[in-house]
């Protein structure tokens, strides 16, 4: 755990001196997305559109999780790229008692304390303007930091196979546009063709959707919760394993 402790006390000294140029992206975007769609949007959709609780709460509770998909896929993108091709910190850690699984798992903390912070952020905005709707809506933060570990690894096996940043920043803008696009974020996935629906099921972002509605609007029920759960802890560690075996490949290769 102390290898791990450092990996993470590491990773949060150099955020803490460039956290200014991440603050659009993290935290500014989804809220511009909010006020833009949610609460403008919102106006115009009523109940008679499939959504409860207000448009402004279901387009909240979504964005909620997805800045944690986010930093999860943009702090396990390119950062690791770098730490093995440019400041080659991964390639230090070899001389240190520090392991692949602490710097993996270090990581994904870090990225998973990120997301959490952003996301009650995010929160305080939509308590704002009144898109929260129960007790349980104080878990979103929760949510957006396991959904960021169930996406991280995944990435994070791609950054530590890619040989250009080319491929990781391709890799990384796609699967955050294809999220955010077909998990539910802004509309119902019903609205879909069925057979693009079926796909949605095996999004974890979606899976992390579902339970951020559930939290805010408190009227999730047991079981499906605790399949939500189950596929974002299943693929965080996933995650988790790829992610450490490539980077033991690359720094043995």
């Amino acid at each position: 755990m102390r290898q791990v402790g450092a990996v993470v006390e590491y990773q949060l000294t150099g955020f803490l001196r460039v956290w200014r140029g991440t603050v659009f992206g993290a935290v500014l975007m989804p809220v511009v997305f909010f006020l833009a769609i949610g609460v403008s949007v919102g106006m115009l959709v009523d109940g008679r559109h499939g959504v409860d609780g207000g448009y402004a709460s279901f387009v909240g509770a979504g964005l909620a999780v997805f800045v944690g998909a986010q930093i999860g896929l943009m702090e396990s993108g390119i950062p690791v790229f770098a730490a093995l091709n440019w400041h080659r910190a991964f390639i230090a850690n070899q001389y240190t008692p520090v392991s692949p699984a602490h710097v993996v798992t270090g990581q994904i903390a870090f990225i998973t304390l990120r997301a959490a912070a952003s996301a009650t952020i995010f929160l305080a905005v939509m308590a704002a303007f009144g898109a929260t709707h129960s007790p349980g809506a104080v878990l979103l933060p929760l949510i957006a930091a396991l959904t960021a570990a169930s996406l991280a690894g995944l990435n994070f096996a791609v950054a530590a196979s890619a040989r250009t940043s080319f491929q990781v920043e391709s890799v990384t803008k796609m699967l955050t546009t294809v999220l955010l696009l077909v998990s539910g974020v802004f509309f119902p996935v019903t609205l879909l063709p069925s057979w693009l629906e079926a796909v949605t099921w095996v999004s974890p972002l979606w899976h992390a959707v579902e339970l951020g509605r559930a939290a805010n609007t408190g009227t999730g029920s047991t079981g499906p919760v605790l399949v939500h759960v189950g596929v974002l802890v299943a693929c965080t560690l996933a995650g988790v394993l790829l992610a450490t075996r490539r980077l033991t490949a690359r720094l043995e290769s």
